[in-house]
């Protein structure tokens, strides 16, 4: 992040100010979305977080750290939004969820990341896909360092577990359409192959350590 331009908008400049929003912008509409479901409660969050923003910027101590600064407020707004939401309708109630922003990997890491509750979907989307140090999540969520590596710990274990559980799923689909084949010749081999390499792709996303390899 860029120093300048946060020194610019503690003294006011707008534009300077509406320049760093759009560099943080995607990141936080995925902090918020990985907790909120509807796109208009997502809206609601990033657009009073600018405001809060705006309104203590000259609160923010190290000039450096503005994006984590901002993702802390993020999330405290969409946790608000989320609590509220809570209260006001049981969660069976609760609008469908919406597709998520084309910048995630694939459909399979989208279903992986809603079987996690919420607070263990956060860590993973800001550690795996926004790429945060465990030091700044810690810092955005305000809990120890233990905390965060152990909710990473455990995500990586609850993924991993849901992977499993589809690949059997696809062996006793493949094991079916295999009997199947053998009575109706090879109609539907090709997308069965599909599947099968989409899913060992997602697998083969993630490093030795549970992050994800560069693409």
């Amino acid at each position: 992040m860029d120093k300048k331009i946060v020194r610019q908008a503690k003294k006011g400049d707008s534009d300077a100010f509406a320049s760093l929003i759009g560099q943080c912008e995607t990141s936080m509409y995925k902090a918020a979305k990985a907790i909120l479901r509807s796109e208009d409660d997502v809206s609601d969050a990033m657009q009073e977080s600018i405001l809060v923003a705006w309104e203590k910027l000259d609160t923010l101590r190290r000039d450096e750290l503005f994006k984590t600064w901002l993702m802390r407020i993020v999330i405290n707004e969409s946790n608000k939004i989320y609590r509220k939401r809570q209260t006001m309708i049981p969660e069976a109630e609760m609008a469908e969820f919406q597709e998520w922003e084309s910048g995630y990997s694939s459909v399979e890491w989208k279903m992986f990341l809603e079987e996690l509750d919420e607070k263990h979907r956060i860590v993973i989307v800001l550690y795996y896909i926004e790429g945060f140090k465990i030091r700044e999540i810690l810092e955005i969520l305000q809990i120890g360092q233990s905390a965060v590596k152990m909710r990473l710990t455990k995500a990586r274990k609850i993924l991993a577990n849901i992977y499993d559980r589809k690949e059997k799923q696809n062996e006793t689909i493949s094991k079916s359409d295999t009997g199947n084949k053998k009575r109706n010749g090879n109609a539907g081999g090709n997308k069965e192959k599909s599947t099968e390499n989409a899913w060992r792709t997602s697998r083969m996303e993630f490093g030795e350590d549970g992050r994800r390899m560069a693409e």
